[in-house]
């Protein structure tokens, strides 16, 4: 009979067992913090809501930098001004995000000390609904306003991915 010398390292097998044990421990969190949302796409911690009946916005909390996401408004049409609904937005906040409006498209566009100013016709008593388009074109938190006339404004809060 023949017998095989196979030399054992117990140190370095206990070793290999831990780094296995982290590794999916780690799989698992980021298998989570996906499901949670926080990596960006779905999820329910990855969908944000702020503001008011007056001004409401939605949009994601998480986006990927160059991936397209969406910034949804609800502006109650009393915040107009003679027929005419002018809306500030936050131009670091949109240069950072790349932020066009999408839908419907604004009578005009100007720019007013920091903000990138969308003036609208209001026609109704529905409230106007508005959606822009973002683009990140950077990584990192990026902070935003967006008001209309002298209601308090909608903060806006969110996390570019690479």
């Amino acid at each position: 009979m023949v017998e095989l010398e196979i030399e054992q390292d117990a140190r370095f097998q206990r070793r290999d067992w831990i780094a296995q044990r982290v590794g999916w421990v780690v799989l698992a969190v980021i298998a989570a913090l996906g499901l949670a949302g926080l990596l960006g796409g779905g999820g329910p911690l990855s969908h944000a809501e702020a503001g008011d009946a007056a001004l409401h916005a939605s949009f994601d909390r998480f986006v990927h930098r160059h991936a397209e996401s969406e910034l949804e408004l609800s502006v109650d049409p009393g915040l107009a001004t003679d027929g005419l609904l002018r809306l500030r937005l936050d131009r670091a906040y949109a240069g950072a995000l790349g932020v066009t409006p999408a839908t419907p498209e604004p009578m005009a566009t100007a720019t007013g000390g920091n903000d990138l100013i969308y003036t609208y016709a209001v026609t109704g008593q529905s409230p106007v609904r508005l959606r822009f388009t973002i683009q990140a074109g950077s990584i990192g938190r990026h902070h935003g306003a967006i008001a209309v006339g002298t209601h308090a404004p909608v903060r806006l809060d969110q996390f570019a991915y690479p």
